[in-house]
């Protein structure tokens, strides 16, 4: 994470400055990379974006049009931005970012490099959204 960085989005309103250089070191020198962020709603709710070739700016626009009302950028540059899901507890791993470098099982089989995990509780009730709500390119 970017601790030191400035939010993506603050008080729901994108934050990031035309300079996407501030955000990062990115392989090659491009701005647009592969990158990802997190942001919360005012539910408390986590949401998550990601693509492999995207700006801060974007990221900020999306998350906070979907109601984020903080957000934060997480791993930049193809090698590390990953996004693994299951679909129940112990089930298999699947890829959810098209075109993402690591395999969906990278944690599994090992891993030096930091990551989080969000678990559902299994007695919760699901709250899935509808595909147009999700952030998909």
């Amino acid at each position: 994470m970017h601790a030191s960085r400035a939010c993506l989005v603050q008080a729901k309103l994108p934050e990031p400055g035309p300079n996407p250089g501030l955000w990062g070191a990115t392989l090659g020198g491009g701005a647009y990379v592969a990158r990802s962020a997190i942001g919360q709603d005012a539910g408390g709710d986590l949401m998550y974006a990601a693509s492999m070739s995207t700006v801060p700016a974007d990221l900020a626009a999306a998350l906070a049009r979907h109601g984020a009302r903080i957000a934060m950028e997480l791993d930049i540059n193809p090698e590390w931005v990953q996004l693994d899901a299951a679909g129940r507890p112990g089930g298999a791993l699947t890829a959810e970012i098209p075109g993402q470098y690591r395999p969906s099982d990278q944690y599994l089989a090992g891993w030096t490099r930091d990551f989080f995990t969000v678990l559902a509780s299994p007695g919760s009730p699901a709250r899935t959204q509808p595909p147009s709500a999700r952030l998909r390119p």
